[in-house]
């Protein structure tokens, strides 16, 4: 719950702005999605130092809650991948990709976690499963993406151009943030 709160930040409302932009400039996409991408990676960082500075805050020596903050918190790092790709996916009302990839990875990760449930491990081995599904989202939406003809290598970052989605993309963050807060904040309080 603590790092859901957080995940909000790390997407920065792009999804809905780096679709439409997609839409009505496809020439631009490899400049729209390497921007959306970078953005998202540098906010991912960030966000991850402040959740773990958050978490040790609030969370005095009990370090215990704190690794597992710390593990599920660096999968922020891996979404940004598997995010610019879903844009792409979803510009181009390909959502087949998206629904292979991400069900592939869910079975594997569930029948992970039913094997972790039966060998009664721990809880840190769980955080490590969620961390692990983030990792192979983003592998799995990678390989979609290059399947389907594209690469990762063409996307380039355009300044002016992350001025204009971090400008249109501000009221779908704080909508979005608004959204997890109102899902997550009884579990932060227990």
């Amino acid at each position: 719950a603590f790092v859901a709160i957080a995940v909000p930040f790390a997407q920065l409302g792009l999804k809905d702005i780096v679709i439409r932009n997609i839409v009505r400039s496809p020439a631009d996409k490899n400049e729209i999605l390497g921007t959306n991408l970078v953005l998202q990676l540098l906010a991912g960082v960030i966000t991850i130092l402040f959740t773990i500075l958050l978490a040790g805050a609030m969370n005095q020596g009990d370090y215990f809650a704190i690794s597992l903050i710390v593990i599920i918190s660096f999968g922020m790092i891996f979404q940004p991948f598997s995010n610019t790709t879903e844009y792409w996916f979803r510009s181009q009302v390909q959502a087949k990709y998206i629904v292979w990839s991400r069900n592939t990875v869910l079975i594997f990760i569930a029948l992970l976690k039913v094997a972790l449930i039966l060998t009664e491990a721990s809880l840190t081995a769980f955080a490590w499963a969620m961390l692990l599904a983030a990792i192979l989202l983003s592998g799995a939406m990678v390989v979609a993406y290059k399947f389907t003809g594209e690469r990762l290598v063409d996307l380039r970052f355009g300044f002016e151009r992350a001025q204009d989605l971090l400008r249109d993309s501000w009221p779908l963050l704080f909508a979005s943030f608004a959204g997890i807060i109102y899902m997550w904040l009884d579990q932060i309080r227990l």
